[in-house]
């Protein structure tokens, strides 16, 4: 799912959001790639309890789990472009991969 940073359309019924990237509110604790999921078409409501950067490896997108009880989503961030350039999940952990039980 791809993002544009977009005001408003006249006339239409669709709305456009603008990005949060320069909004102080929303500096730090992983709260724009929040912000991003919940806006999206994949949300589910979840309570967001924490994130994780992965993938740290990528020089072009920034890799975000987001966690809640039982699961995660994964946002991946275009920092040039100041989008999310993919939204997926929920993702659910199953008792075996809580226990490591390969």
């Amino acid at each position: 799912m791809g993002f544009v940073n977009a005001r408003r359309a006249r006339y239409s019924d669709i709305q456009q959001l603008d990005s949060p990237y320069h909004d102080p509110d929303y500096q730090g604790n992983g709260a724009i790639p929040v912000w991003f999921l919940e806006h999206s078409g994949v949300y589910q409501g979840q309570k967001i309890k924490g994130f994780d950067v992965f993938d740290i490896f990528d020089n072009v997108f920034t890799h975000v789990k987001l966690l809640f009880d039982g699961g995660y989503y994964i946002v991946v961030m275009d920092e040039e472009n100041e989008s999310a350039a993919e939204i997926s999940g929920p993702y659910f952990e199953t008792a075996s991969e809580d226990n490591n039980d390969l």
